[in-house]
């Protein structure tokens, strides 16, 4: 189920734009330490979004759509495969006719001679609709066998590409939120906390709580309670940024091929 492919990649490039898009909301409110590597892990979780987009593309205009074409095809092959039986019990029934005149009239010539003459015509006529059904059957089967190497062939680059491209953003993204300084964070927090004390009471909940409301939200952003599922309006998780146009997702197939 070749759709039923393109359905589900779209649903997941749509679930991870929603949980980019939370995971900045996460990071807006963070100090500095954090929120600079939460953003830089953004931007790389994004960047595979973009390059799913352009799978789903690929999918859909190279995958999806030459099967469209085999709907007609194999309707025409059907209609051909009736013509052929069609000339066939037609050439047999004239057969029948001319044998049951042999049998009660052997010494008519004229009607045997007519007879004669319609099976002859019967019989050229099947031949051609045969000779034509194979030249067709034997066109359907060849470009059934091209459209097989091709197709299956774009499946698996169009895999590869998404699956080389996410690797190298996803080691990005692991390299970003590891290289996030603990220690700087934990020095910026308990100045922020020490300090809040003489602006009052309520500057107290920024620094002490600000967190944990944080991850609060993140659990619920976990446990799937935000973002849709929708595969075919797609808000984009780079903020505003609207989703790819056309150019955009040739120039991105055309970069993945070329590195594999």
């Amino acid at each position: 189920n070749v759709a039923g492919i393109v359905r589900q990649t779209a649903k997941l490039r749509d679930t991870g734009d929603a949980f980019v898009r939370d995971m900045r909301t996460f990071a807006d409110g963070e100090l500095q330490t954090v929120r600079d590597s939460v953003l830089a892990y953004c931007e790389c979780l994004a960047a595979v979004e973009d390059h799913r987009q352009a799978q789903v593309a690929r999918f859909e205009a190279r995958v999806l759509h030459p099967f469209t074409a085999y709907g007609a095809n194999c309707k025409k092959g059907k209609e051909d495969l009736k013509d052929r039986k069609a000339a066939r019990e037609k050439e047999i029934g004239k057969q029948k006719v001319l044998d049951r005149i042999r049998i009660s009239n052997p010494t008519d010539r004229t009607k045997i001679s007519q007879a004669e003459g319609e099976l002859q015509k019967a019989r050229t006529e099947a031949i051609r609709v045969s000779k034509t059904l194979e030249t067709r059957m034997v066109s359907f089967e060849r470009q059934k066998i091209q459209d097989i190497k091709t197709v299956f062939s774009e499946y698996a680059l169009s895999c590869m590409a998404m699956h080389a491209k996410s690797l190298e953003l996803l080691t990005l993204a692991h390299q970003h939120i590891n290289q996030m300084d603990e220690d700087s964070h934990i020095e910026d927090y308990r100045r922020i906390f020490r300090a809040s004390p003489r602006s009052g009471d309520d500057d107290i909940v920024s620094p002490a709580t600000g967190s944990m409301t944080q991850l609060d939200s993140a659990s619920g952003i976990l446990h799937g309670e935000q973002g849709s599922l929708a595969a075919t309006d797609r808000t984009r998780a780079r903020g505003s940024l609207p989703s790819l146009d056309h150019a955009q997702v040739e120039d991105i197939e055309h970069a993945d091929v070329e590195e594999l």
